[in-house]
């Protein structure tokens, strides 16, 4: 399967660089051999990882991280969190308690959502946050949701909390919702996946439009898809000219869509049409034009 790779990722090999090279650098963090891939950062032994991260993320977003729990643990142990001080923010925040991630708390206290989730070993702990909708996804599978009052994306600091003693790896931040499909290709029927062996997918290819066919209300022109670069299509811009030569975006159309319809009599001149489909790693190239008059 392919997926678009995350923004940040930390597979804490002994140290907290971004595999990603986008992010800054984790500092102050203590690292464990026998991490789910390779080494580990020790929660228990790393307060406040980094501030301010390079990336911002306004709107849908995906954290994920394994997480093995030691057998001693006690109970209303932090696993992570992830927002700003401030207010108006989202924040990811688990508690593991003696085994069991008991509850997840999203927006700074604002949505609980209860959890029964046994950790035994290796656990993949993702929150997919798409729209107003947070899902916590345990093991590859979804396991509850909950709604959010606010939708204002994570900025400002992650932090692996002082009280959380516990192993965590392959840490990821990405600015989407991943699908349910990519989250339990990350999780790898519990073998889990180092950032360099994901498979990256591409943008699409170009669609096809087909001439206009006018109708007294219409002006209908018919798109073909091209292949989706193993990533699922989200949706097709369009792009329009004037005088046949020069471009500018225009509009968008849905994902599902096979028709782009324009209503007869709006445009009052010969007006030349392309379309771009796009998908989670960018725009494909031009479609063939139409024009109509």
């Amino acid at each position: 399967m392919l997926v678009a790779l995350p923004e940040l990722c930390y597979e804490f090999d002994g140290d907290g660089t971004d595999e990603a090279s986008l992010g800054p650098t984790m500092t102050g963090g203590t690292y464990s051999a026998g991490g789910k891939l390779s080494s580990a950062l020790d929660g228990g032994a790393t307060a406040s990882v980094f501030a301010d991260p390079a990336t911002s993320v306004a709107g849908d977003v995906t954290v994920g991280f394994w997480f093995q729990q030691p057998p001693a643990a006690g109970s209303g142990t932090a696993l992570i969190e992830i927002g700003n001080t401030a207010g108006g923010y989202v924040k990811f925040y688990t508690v593991c308690n003696a085994g069991t991630i008991t509850q997840a708390t999203v927006s700074s206290g604002n949505v609980v959502i209860a959890l029964s989730s046994v950790i035994s070993g290796w656990s993949h702990v993702v929150f997919q946050q798409s729209g107003t909708t947070v899902t916590v996804f345990i093991n590859g599978s979804s396991v509850a949701s909950g709604t959010i009052a606010i939708d204002s994306g994570v900025s400002g600091i992650v932090k692996f909390d002082a009280t959380g003693a516990g192993l965590f790896d392959q840490f990821f931040i990405a600015s989407r919702a991943m699908s349910a499909s990519e989250i339990a290709y990350l999780y790898n029927s519990g073998d889990g996946l180092a950032y360099a062996d994901m498979d990256v997918g591409t943008a699409p290819a170009a669609p096809t439009l087909a001439a206009p066919v006018a109708s007294q209300a219409s002006v209908a022109y018919a798109l073909t898809p091209g292949s989706d670069g193993g990533l699922p299509i989200t949706g097709y811009q369009v792009w329009r000219s004037d005088n046949g030569a020069a471009y500018y975006y225009y509009d968008n159309i849905d994902a599902s869509a096979t028709t782009y319809r324009v209503a007869t009599g709006l445009w009052q001149y010969p007006v030349s049409l392309k379309i771009k489909a796009v998908n989670a790693a960018g725009a494909s190239s031009f479609s063939n034009s139409q024009s109509v008059a």
